[in-house]
This record gives structure tokens, sequence and C-alpha cells, in this order.
């Protein structure tokens, strides 16, 4: 008999079955009968042949979450950005940072390295880029209430979050909820695992993702859920999460996400590509983004030979003992 991780498909179905076979949404037993091990941070979930995801949160828990303080009508950032040239820029520089992602010891190492059951570690590096903050067509959403709770009741200035301020009518704090089974089911390559993806911000935030780019269905599998106004509410929220450190903290990425997002030069190639795939003018977006103090030069953000050494050590140190002994695995027939 031969074995494999389960996938998402062996995960939704296990969701599905435990509420028709438990008339509940939570629970420590799964409808096979199966232990919920509550000592493990997360799971390998096979994602696609031969790849596996680290699926973070509670096994058996299949809610998923979204908060918002305003109502977006479920659009991505990507999306919401009207103005043509800023649209340019912003894909740009999302896709830089995924050039840049893929020179890391990180991307070079770990697929090879983090091997279960035949299966290789996989990135979602448009994921990657959604929680450092880059526009991308992903809409996050999260296996943790209270996270949820933290977004739809916080709002982000100069990328610092602080508290709602209801004196301030625009608001309207509520969150968004589905189904693992149900968007599994539903939407099976529009909703994607992200969980740990090396960067503390998608693990801390116990990140699950959709991808609006090809589909614009998504909604309707959620519920929506108004939420009080009141600053009770956004203090207490605000304060749970240490000011939000305990959710969007810096870390080793974050002076390279900077970096990027702060400089006015624009990579030929990157620019290219863009227009291929939008069917943009080149020469006109050349000329605007002239005009507003961009340069078209060759340029990348590059490590350095330390900071690819303390990679090396993170990864060796920290990354993969903590994935070893925090991540459970559960096996299931070929």
């Amino acid at each position: 008999m031969e074995y494999d991780i389960m996938s998402m498909k062996d995960y939704a179905l296990e969701d599905l079955l435990k509420i028709l076979m438990t008339k509940s949404l939570v629970h420590n037993i799964n409808p096979f009968h199966q232990m919920q091990n509550n000592s493990f941070l997360g799971h390998f979930v096979k994602t696609g042949e031969n790849k596996y995801r680290i699926m973070i949160g509670s096994e058996f828990d299949n809610l998923m979450f979204r908060g918002q303080n305003k109502d977006y009508d479920f659009t991505s950032s990507y999306s919401r950005i009207i103005n043509p040239l800023d649209k340019c820029i912003e894909w740009i520089k999302k896709e830089e940072f995924k050039d840049f992602f893929k020179t890391t010891p990180f991307y070079k190492r770990l697929p090879n390295e983090l091997v279960v059951e035949g299966n290789e570690f996989e990135f979602d590096l448009e994921a990657l880029a959604q929680h450092y903050e880059f526009k991308t067509n992903y809409l996050d959403i999260t296996k943790n209430l209270n996270v949820a709770m933290f977004f739809a009741y916080t709002t982000c200035i100069d990328g610092k979050y602080i508290p709602i301020d209801f004196q301030n009518t625009d608001f309207e704090p509520h969150i968004y909820v589905s189904t693992i089974g149900q968007l599994n089911y539903q939407e099976p390559d529009n909703f994607k695992i992200v969980g740990l993806q090396v960067a503390e911000r998608p693990l801390l935030q116990e990140a699950m993702a959709l991808d609006l780019s090809k589909t614009d269905n998504i909604k309707n599998l959620f519920t929506k859920i108004p939420l009080p106004k009141t600053e009770y509410f956004s203090y207490g929220i605000y304060n749970s999460f240490r000011q939000g450190y305990n959710l969007v903290r810096e870390d080793f990425l974050t002076s390279h996400v900077n970096k990027i997002k702060e400089k006015k030069e624009i990579p030929p190639e990157l620019l290219e590509r863009y227009c291929n795939e939008t069917n943009s003018d080149l020469e006109a977006l050349k000329d605007e983004l002239i005009k507003n103090e961009y340069i078209i030069i060759n340029s990348r953000h590059l490590l350095e030979k330390v900071q690819i050494d303390e990679m090396d050590k993170k990864i060796d140190n920290y990354i993969k003992p903590f994935i070893f002994e925090n991540i459970g695995l559960r096996r299931v027939v070929k």
C-alpha cells in the first residue's frame, strides 16, 4: 500500500463530511475518527503534482474569514487602482520583488531541502508580495477569526496600522465568513494556501488567499457579518495584537521590500513585459514615467554576500527545525 500527504481535495472533503456527520463546524475529531493534534501549528497539504504547501492553523477548523474596515465589494488591491500609470508602476514593483526573492537562498534551497513524502515545498510569490503590501490580484483571508477582526477594526496609514476612529463615518467594520470545503469545491483553482512562506507575516496571520484575476464569483460564497461601530472593540482587538506587532512586524525581508518600493528606477525588461501582458503602448508609458521623475534603467535590487550568509543561517538554524518540529503530517492512501 502506497501513501502520500493529503491534498486540498482530501482536506476539503474531510470538512464537508464533518459538517454532515457531526453537525458541527469546529470539532477535535474528524469523520474518520482521527484526533486533532493541538501541538501542531499547521499541516503539510499537497497542492499539485509532487508539490505541497504548509497550511497554518488548527487542522479541523474549517471556517475562513476576511475582515474589512470598509465595503470594498470584495475587490483586490490591484483592481482598486484607477490611474493607468499607477497600475503600471505597482505591477512592476511587485514583479521586481518576486524576481528578487528568486535570488534568495530561501527560493533556491528550500523546495529541494524540505521534501516530504516525495513532494517539494512550493512558494506562492504572488501571496508573498501581497503580504508585503505590494498591489496584487490576491485577496487575503485567514483561518483565524481574531486576525480578521484586527483588519476589520484598524486602518493602515503610511504602513502603520492604527485603530479605527469612529468619528469618521466612512468606516464600516465587518467580516466575511465561508468554509474551506465550500471554497475548495466551488473555486479549487483560485483558493490558495499561503501559510508558511518563510516570511513571518503569512505565518502569523494564518494566511490563505483568493486569486481574483480569473473569477468574480467568490464573494457569493461568503456571508457578510456587520460588526459594532465602537472604539471599545477597535482598541481592544488592536491592543490584543500588541498594536499590530504580532501580525505585521518588520522582519528580514522588510528592508529589501522598502528599497524596491522607494526607488525611482524602472527595469526596462519589466516595463516591456508589462506592456506585452496588458497590450499597452511602450513609448507612451516611457514618456509618462520620465515625466513623473522615474528613470528607465537596468537596475535591480541585489543581495550582498553577508545578507546571503544570514539567510542561509536562518534556513539552517530556524526555518527547517521549526517546520519539522511544528508542522503535522497526515498521510492518505494513494
